[in-house]
This record gives C-alpha cells, structure tokens and sequence, in this order.
C-alpha cells in the first residue's frame, strides 16, 4: 500500500468509533435545532397571534426543517470535533 492510501485507512473499531461519534452528535444538534424550531412556533402560537394560527404549513416552514436537517452535518464530519471520551477510544 501507499504512504497516502495508508493515511486514510482505518480499522474497524475506528470507523465504528467515529461513526458513533457523528451519529450522536448529529442526532444531538438535530434534536437542539428542532426544540427551538417547536418553541418558536408554540410562541407564535400563544402570544404573537392566538386567534389567527391556522396551523397550515408554509414554504418557509419547510424550509426551516430541510435546514434543520441539513445544518448538523458540517459540525459533525469533523473529526476535531470529537469529544474527549471517543479520543480515548481510538
């Protein structure tokens, strides 16, 4: 094997570890994006307009849960942003 294939080979317990890692963390934020997006539409709800919400979904609206979904991702492929406790691991 190459110098370079080498540096990107990794072991099955590695990639285990950092996929657990990206999971977790990714279901982690994806869960604190979705808490504020349901807080700030329960706040619309009862206190900006509590007679007018007809509960119909808008463009925008989806577009805030594809950007939910989308936005942990960057935060999760790093492998700088690996917590201490899975450093160990590897």
């Amino acid at each position: 094997m190459s110098a370079q294939h080498r540096k990107y080979d990794c072991t099955v317990k590695q990639c285990v570890i950092f996929m657990h890692a990206f999971w977790f963390l990714y279901f982690y934020l994806n869960t604190d994006l979705h808490l504020v997006a349901v807080s700030y539409d329960r706040y619309n709800v009862i206190v900006r307009s509590p007679l007018t919400y007809n509960g119909t979904i808008t463009m925008s609206e989806v577009v805030i849960t594809v950007f939910i979904w989308i936005a942990p991702i960057p935060f999760t492929v790093n492998p700088g942003s690996l917590t201490e406790e899975f450093k160990i691991l590897l």
